[in-house]
């Protein structure tokens, strides 16, 4: 028997390769080439998040009609990023996908739709970028609580998080899975 659930509208969060630039004078590097097809969609808003030692941001998603995407990357530190599916119609449904990126690691993350971004600050400090399609919308925000990390030993329990973080439940029910 088929499922029921629309397979083409799942999409994985991916990584994607950033382009340097480098002479004498230093290096530039574009989180994305306009001339690729690879990440054919514009940004409207940029969000920039110093952090430090410890500290776990996320696990937000926007469910508007038409959710964007986000492009992530980390211009200083190290840190893991964490995508969970949350798109009701898809057999991957509460799947994680776990992501280490680097101020050394040349790559940028794209975040599908309907997936939750998270992430928890590896090294001593991070700053990291990220590039929305929409611009934010409070009122589709949703969440994960991070505990459903904490459980499964993808983050450790003292992290450092906001009272906001820590309060999302909106999805209750919610089994993970992890894939790597």
């Amino acid at each position: 028997m088929k499922s029921s659930r629309n397979q083409s509208s799942c999409q994985h969060s991916q990584l994607y390769r950033v382009q340097d630039h480098s002479d004498e004078r230093g290096l530039l590097q574009t989180m994305r080439d306009s001339r690729s097809s690879e990440l054919p969609f514009l940004f409207k808003d940029f969000y920039s998040a110093y952090s430090l030692s410890g500290v776990f941001r996320g696990l937000h998603v926007q469910m508007s009609e038409n959710p964007p995407k986000k492009l992530v990357r980390v211009l200083k530190g190290s840190i893991t990023a964490f995508s969970v599916c949350l798109n009701s119609r898809c057999l991957l449904m509460g799947e994680v996908s776990i992501f280490d990126m680097g101020e050394t690691i040349h790559q940028s993350l794209v975040v599908s739709p309907r997936q939750a971004f998270g992430y928890y600050v590896n090294s001593n400090s991070s700053q990291v970028l990220v590039g929305i399609e929409e611009s934010y919308m409070p009122h589709f925000e949703m969440g994960i609580n991070p505990m459903l990390l904490i459980k499964l030993g993808l983050i450790p329990a003292d992290m450092k998080a906001s009272d906001k973080d820590l309060n999302l439940n909106n999805f209750p029910n919610l089994i993970l899975r992890i894939i790597r």
